[in-house]
Order: structure tokens, then C-alpha cells, then sequence
């Protein structure tokens, strides 16, 4: 990390929707290198291990808070309806121990699961200790990111074309997040901080974690941009959530290809073609109401397209 200063906005201040008219939290400046604390997806009510019959017996043995809070909103100085919202993230730092679930008929485990758990694990020298003789890396990601929708109230939990619940694991240390300004200062939020998940979240839960994000917003305007993209230096995907995996996976593809068409000479058959050939689906979650998919492409077969992205770094604002 660089050594200028950092201001630090706390999880005191969250929400738990995503609404146009919620006053804002927080005021930042584009560019403004911040620290923003955040609360596990159960606000930091679950610190023990427990299983039931059901999983609203169990919810209640836990002290399980619903709602899922992002820290904020955020208002980001500049930011204006068309834009784009270019959040750097560079570093994601969590407690020292997590939570996850498994709940009787969630996710695509759930027809098999017959008593609802949640289970409390430790997080030693840097490795999750999972039992059994296995340590596993810790891959931090943001779970729950987004902006305000232009005129209606989203659950915190639910991921949609503003961001929100999009539990991608590419929202990572070293990516860059673009999501849409719909409404005057972007009001941004995020939370549902894991220390490890896969693709697909397909368990119910990732390890469910606080703990703190570095980051810095930026405002593209004009930005003739898919979003909510995200842009890992190596990688360019596209996201989309739908009520279905064939909607998620059709809008996701769909998505990519059009913007490679708008950004270069390429016709739809071309676009179509180069997509089949390098490109990846990946399933990001199948957990939620909606569910969400990512088009990922190689960032350099993009590059010498002719398509440019932002290029950021820490050191780009040192």
C-alpha cells in the first residue's frame, strides 16, 4: 500500500437496502484512497457453532441478525446519472475467524441437507483451519457491492444490473469494479466481506467474515461501458443476475459480445466466434432469488482489439 493518508469510514454507518433516497453516509472525493470497515452478512451476530431441524430453529440458536448491511451509502463527489463508477480495490484485510451455513433446501446442496448448521472456523497464520488434517488458502473477496438503482429500493441481498449481491470472486485485492450512476453521488455500498469461496457459492454460504476494504472511486464518464464489469488485470468479465442460470449465463454472453461489437469492427458473428473461442462462463452464485453469471475474457485479446481500459494500480495514485 502506499503511505498517504487514509480516512477510515466505520460499519456504524450501513444500510440494508440500496435506495435513491437514503442520505448519505459518507462523502468522498475521486481518487480519495479510503478504508472502509464492514460487518459480516449477519452483522456480526453468529459466534457459535450450532445445528437444528430447521433452519429458522437454527437462525434462532444464533442470534442471527437478517439483513444484510453494506457500510454506507457512500457518495462519491462527481458522480452524476450516465457515469460510470470505477472502484480500485486495493486491499481487503478480515478477522481471524468466520462463519458459513448449510440450510435445508439452499443452494445446490440444499435437497441433500437434513439438519441445518452453522459452524465457526478459525483463521491460523493465514490459512482457514477446516478440520480433517486441511488448511485452505484464504482468497478475500467482497460478496455484496453496489450502487443505488435510479428510482426503486433493492434488498441488500439481491444481486440485479446495480451490483449488490453479485458474490463474484473476482471482486478482489488488485481489481477494479465498474457499476452503473444512476443517481447524483452513485451512493455506494458494500459488504458480505468471505475469506474463501468458490464459484458458485454452491454450499450456501462462503466463509463469512468482517474486516476492512482499501479502496479508491474513480468517475469514467461517457463510459459506453457493460455493467457491472470487473477488470482483473488479466481478465474482463461481464456480470448478470436473472431469476434463472439461462437467463444470468444468456445476459452475461450476451453482454460481452455486444460491447466487443460497439468497441471495434468486428461484426456480431465475429464477436460471437472470438467469444466461443477464449472466452469462459463462470457461474458466480446460484444461492439467491437471483442468480449470477460472468462472460469472462482475456484482457489482452481485448487490448489488441483496440479496447482500452482504465489502467489502475496503487501506485497509480501514490
Amino acid at each position: 500500500m502506499t503511505g498517504d493518508k487514509i480516512r477510515t469510514l466505520t460499519a456504524t454507518n450501513h444500510v440494508r437496502e440500496f435506495a435513491p433516497d437514503h442520505p448519505p453516509a459518507y462523502r468522498i472525493s475521486p481518487g480519495e484512497r479510503v478504508r472502509v470497515e464492514t460487518m459480516c452478512s449477519a452483522s456480526g451476530s453468529i459466534r457459535v457453532t450450532a445445528t437444528s431441524a430447521s433452519n429458522d430453529d437454527l437462525r434462532s440458536k444464533v442470534g442471527w441478525v437478517r439483513g444484510m448491511p453494506m457500510t454506507g451509502p457512500i457518495f462519491v463527489e462527481g458522480a452524476a446519472p450516465g457515469d460510470a463508477l470505477a472502484v480500485f480495490i486495493e486491499a481487503i484485510d478480515i478477522a481471524d475467524s468466520g462463519w458459513t451455513d448449510v440450510m435445508i433446501g439452499r443452494g445446490a446442496v440444499g435437497d441433500l441437507i437434513s439438519a441445518a448448521e452453522v459452524r465457526i472456523f478459525q483463521i491460523v497464520d493465514g490459512e482457514i483451519d477446516f478440520g480433517f488434517g486441511v488448511r485452505l488458502p484464504l482468497t478475500p473477496m467482497i460478496g455484496a457491492i453496489g450502487t443505488s438503482p435510479r428510482d426503486q429500493v433493492r434488498n441488500a441481498g439481491i444481486p440485479d444490473a446495480h451490483g449488490g449481491n453479485l458474490d463474484c470472486t473476482l471482486i478482489k485485492p488488485g481489481s477494479t469494479l465498474y457499476l452503473p450512476v444512476n443517481v447524483a453521488g452513485a451512493l455506494l455500498g458494500l459488504g458480505d466481506l468471505h475469506a474463501a469461496m468458490g464459484d458458485g457459492e454452491v454450499g450456501n454460504a462462503g466463509l463469512e467474515v468482517g474486516g476492512s476494504v482499501t479502496l479508491r472511486c474513480t468517475v469514467e464518464k461517457d463510459p459506453g461501458l457493460p455493467l457491472p464489469m470487473v477488470d482483473t488485470g488479466t481478465l474482463v468479465a461481464t456480470i448478470a443476475s436473472a431469476s434463472t442460470l439461462e437467463n444470468a449465463s444468456r445476459d452475461a454472453v450476451q453482454s460481452m459480445v455486444q460491447w466487443i461489437v460497439g468497441s471495434t469492427d468486428l461484426t456480431i458473428n465475429d464477436a460471437a466466434m472470438l467469444v466461443s473461442f477464449v472466452g469462459d462462463l463462470r457461474i458466480c452464485q446460484v444461492v439467491n432469488s437471483f442468480m449470477t453469471c460472468r462472460m469472462e475474457m482475456p484482457k489482452d485479446v481485448l487490448t489488441a482489439m483496440g479496447i482500452q481500459l482504465v489502467e489502475f494500480s496503487s501506485a497509480s495514485f501514490s
